[in-house]
């Protein structure tokens, strides 16, 4: 049996073998939830093993081949939630899928299954794209030469491999979400489901072992298949854009850049190393439209999932007050909230013994379903932009909660200082609006899924006809007294440093396609050009918040210009400055 520490390499070796012999956990693509390609070769979606008729799934039509003995589906299950509950999710998969080839209906199965496989995703996720890739590219040592880094011991090969990899990587992990996506849709279009788990734990790269335990319901299926869809989206949105380009001397590079002195300025730099080196990076590529699309349904899925968890859990709460033994609970005192019950180990003050301690995570509150119900109608429906912080931030926060009370970010050295046990969405969202100002901006996703433009168009501009590390992100400060060195002298070198007798109002990349006039304002922060200041239609600024000129006096939300954009930046970035360093 694997130990935890040798994850990494285990998941490393299984991706080469994987990408090499095409073999894989995981079926179609197929987002409507039809299991229009089973994990071993069916095409039909009758048998994962490839029967046609669906009878049998070792080719015999009559399932009953000498000499064979069917197997035991009751063991089989037995096997498969004890890989789970001993968090080998890649061994119980295995053992699923030879369930499922008998009965593909059996609910304990199917959901066993569909669970396996978005673990497995997560492993791959944590192990070995944060893991055993990062360790790879640390043993590869740069200098710099004349022309920029190059490797110590001559190695060229490296970019290309990465490239390769990391687009593997990401299809890889897709596969499984969206394969766990096709497995629950006919749990939800049955319901009924009661399924009762011990300690199914998630690791995912964490310092303390937590778990789930108790009954799945239909609210617990509707809530997983989301957290899939939602994944999925997410990998079909990268998966639509080319990543060719110098990953691997960007990595290495910036690996030195925060072993020294790194700051904003260096890793703009950066990142304007990686658009140029190659045209195509962050733009579509040859399957950008029909991963968009897909991943704009598998949006739309996951915003459903979440409304129809809350009614099932609603429902339910009509019948069974007692909901104790639940992972998902509702409460309904002031309106639906969901809260999720997680389990860890505390170490006993007293005896230094490991005791199960329950972590109650608010996950949904009335604020989040009004929100999850409206963005989900206006990207199928079109209708005014959303307000970023009464839609979006709700959405995130409650994602966000998620990561959180697992312990994710502290196992990447993030401590917010929170008590999980007390943090709700709409106190995550009021923390967010301390640091960051999101009032002045709203989005119209229907606009940008009708006619979507890829990330490079999302970027500011940037230089191109400078030295390999000379380009830069065009932008341009309003404190002259202080652009000896071409930055300023706040923090980061992207922020004023003097107050604002230091300012003077300026006029910006005049002669340019993104010129700014004189605009009467006085801002400490850059002003930025950008290649599509809209976002692809879909960014609006409340200019009647900003207290602008030049817009029709009935307007408030206009969509974004250069001029409103940056004017919006200059309300965003003046809080967060005290949050970048020197």
């Amino acid at each position: 049996m694997k130990t935890r520490n040798q994850h990494a390499w285990f998941w490393l070796v299984a991706l080469m073998l994987l990408l090499v012999t095409g073999c894989g956990g995981g079926g179609g693509t197929d987002v409507d939830g039809d299991l229009d390609s089973a994990p071993d070769g069916d095409t039909d979606g009758d048998d994962p093993d490839g029967d046609t008729d669906g009878d049998d799934p070792d080719g015999d039509s009559d399932g009953d081949a000498e000499g064979e003995e069917p197997p035991d589906v009751e063991e089989l299950v037995e096997q498969g939630y004890f890989w789970l509950e001993n968090g080998e999710a890649a061994f119980a998969a295995d053992i699923f899928a030879e369930a499922f080839a008998v009965v593909p209906d059996d609910q304990r199965v199917r959901f066993g299954y569909a669970l396996s496989e978005s673990m497995v995703g997560f492993e791959l996720l944590f192990d070995v794209a944060l893991g055993a890739m990062a360790g790879q590219l640390s043993s590869k040592p740069v200098e710099m030469g004349p022309d920029g880094p190059v490797w110590k011991d001559g190695d060229d090969s490296l970019n290309e491999w990465f490239d390769e990899t990391l687009q593997q990587v990401f299809s890889l992990i897709n596969n499984q979400f969206l394969f766990a996506v096709e497995l629950y849709a006919p749990l939800k279009e049955t319901g009924g489901v009661s399924i009762t788990v011990n300690k199914i734990p998630f690791y995912l790269a964490m310092q303390h072992e937590s778990w789930i335990q108790g009954e799945i319901d239909d609210a617990d299926v509707y809530m997983f298949d989301g957290i899939a869809r939602l994944m999925a989206g997410l990998f079909e949105f990268l998966q639509a854009h080319g990543l060719e380009t110098d990953l691997g001397t960007a990595i290495s590079v910036g690996a030195e850049l925060v072993k020294g002195d790194a700051n904003l300025q260096s890793i703009l730099g950066l990142v304007t190393f990686l658009l140029n080196a190659n045209d195509g990076f962050l733009d579509f590529n040859a399957e950008g439209s029909a991963r968009i699309a897909n991943s704009r349904a598998l949006l739309v899925g996951a915003l459903d999932d979440l409304l129809l968890a809350a009614a099932a859990a609603e429902a339910e709460l009509e019948t069974d007050r007692d909901q104790s033994d639940d992972i998902f609970v509702v409460e309904d005192d002031d309106g639906i909230s969901m809260r999720m019950n997680l389990w860890s180990w505390e170490t006993d003050d007293e005896s230094g013994e490991p005791v199960a301690d329950l972590t109650e995570l608010t996950l949904i509150e009335p604020s989040v379903l009004v929100a999850a119900s409206e963005v989900k109608a206006q990207i199928e429906n079109g209708g005014d932009a959303l307000p970023f912080s009464t839609h979006y931030i709700p959405l995130v926060s409650a994602a966000a909660i998620v990561p959180i009370g697992f312990g994710l970010l502290e196992a990447f050295g993030v401590d917010l200082g929170l008590d999980i046990a007390i943090v709700s969405p709409s106190v995550l969202a009021g923390l967010i609006g301390t640091f960051v100002n999101l009032d002045v901006v709203a989005l119209d996703l229907n606009a940008y899924y009708a006619d979507p433009v890829p990330l490079r168009d999302m970027l500011p501009e940037w230089t191109t006809d400078r030295g390999t590390w000379d380009n830069m992100l065009i932008m341009e400060w309003e404190c002259p007294a202080e652009l000896d060195d071409d930055v300023p002298d706040g923090a980061g070198g992207l922020l004023c440093a003097g107050g604002d007798e230091t300012l003077v109002d300026a006029e910006h990349f005049k002669d340019t396609p993104y010129e700014i006039p004189l605009d009467d304002k006085l801002l400490g922060t850059p002003y930025i050009a950008f290649r599509d200041p809209t976002f692809g239609g879909m960014l609006y600024v409340d200019v009647e918040a900003l207290d602008l000129d030049g817009y029709d006096d009935d307007a408030r939300w206009v969509p974004a210009d250069q001029f409103n954009l940056n004017a919006a930046l200059g309300k965003i970035l003046a809080r967060i400055g005290s949050l970048i360093g020197d």
